[in-house]
């Protein structure tokens, strides 16, 4: 079988997964925003648990690199409400 971008990432799956239940305009754009954030927040889990591992076993450089993506990361979540709001004025 050969991996193309749609597999690999599942599109079919994950554009299923934005269903609104009312027939409110503004509800896709609620769901799209908080289910991005929480696929941030997972990625943050994941680079914090290497980060862990690889200082524990005092490899700390490569951690330091993690941690400072994850400080990107909070950034971007800190300032995502902020410029969505900036499109309803």
């Amino acid at each position: 079988m050969t991996i193309t971008y749609r597999s690999y990432l599942r599109l079919p799956e994950l554009l299923d997964v934005q269903s609104p239940l009312s027939g409110v305009h503004d509800e896709l754009l609620f769901i799209t925003i908080h289910q991005a954030s929480e696929l941030w927040m997972k990625l943050c889990l994941h680079e914090l648990g290497e980060a862990r591992r690889r200082i524990a076993a005092d490899d700390v450089a490569p951690a330091l690199k993690m941690m400072a993506r994850v400080s990107r990361i909070q950034a971007q979540l800190i300032q995502s409400p902020t410029s969505i709001a900036a499109w309803n004025s």
